[in-house]
């Protein structure tokens, strides 16, 4: 299966989306892929929904293109097993095309960038094994190395590290959240990538109930409690 549409207004709906964490990976009807549609956008209201309205599938790919050294690409996903949770890359472009990946939280926090995988056998990058990770809806990114997040006063959202390491937010940022892109690149390389995930499915956001209906599901289950130990 492979589907690709823009993330609309839906995302601004998301503020109550930790509510679904137990969904897991249960009940899959097996696995999708996903394919960016044009060019999938750099800020947090202009990313790509990979989720799907057909039945829950694992979601075990992604595929597309950075256009330039100033392009980056970001996906709304759901992670249903952040313990299994990997996102590698592999890519084919210009000499110097040496994509990153990163993860947003759905208003985009940042929550971990990695450009090379561990032991610097080659320039791909892997996010995996991502201390404190919940499951939930977030923020896929993926960029030429150095067209790094910053907030809105170009504060750097990652703190620095090795190519290599798993790099975590960084200390003091205000606001601590996506604002665009500082340019670090050297060259104006571009490229295809395809992106291979696991724990990941095709739940929508359209599919979490709105937080006055959770809110009547936390109600009834509080009434039904007190009945039981009034009786």
């Amino acid at each position: 299966m492979s589907s690709s549409k823009s993330l609309g207004s839906s995302l601004r709906r998301a503020g109550a989306l930790g509510v679904i964490a137990a969904a897991g990976l249960a009940g899959h009807a097996g696995a999708a892929t996903f394919t960016e549609n044009g060019d999938a956008g750099q800020t947090v209201a202009s990313a790509q929904d990979t989720s799907s309205s057909g039945p829950l599938q694992a979601l075990t790919g992604i595929s597309g293109s950075i256009s330039s050294s100033t392009d980056a690409d970001l996906y709304l996903i759901h992670i249903a097993d952040p313990l299994s949770f990997v996102a590698s890359a592999t890519a084919a472009g210009t000499s110097m095309f040496d994509p990153q990946l990163f993860l947003l939280t759905l208003n985009g926090a940042p929550v971990a960038l990695n450009d090379d995988a561990a032991g610097g056998v080659d320039t791909l990058p892997t996010l995996g094994g991502i201390n404190g990770l919940t499951a939930g809806f977030y923020l896929l990114g993926v960029s030429q190395s150095g067209y790094d997040p910053v907030n809105s006063v170009n504060q750097l959202l990652f703190a620095a590290g090795l190519p290599t390491d798993t790099r975590y937010p960084a200390n003091g940022l205000q606001p601590a959240v996506l604002g665009g892109f500082s340019d670090g690149t050297f060259f104006a390389d571009s490229g295809s990538y395809a992106l291979q995930l696991a724990g990941v499915d095709t739940l929508s956001v359209s599919a979490v109930p709105e937080p006055s209906t959770l809110m009547l599901f936390a109600a009834g289950g509080l009434l039904a409690a007190l009945r039981r130990r009034r009786a």
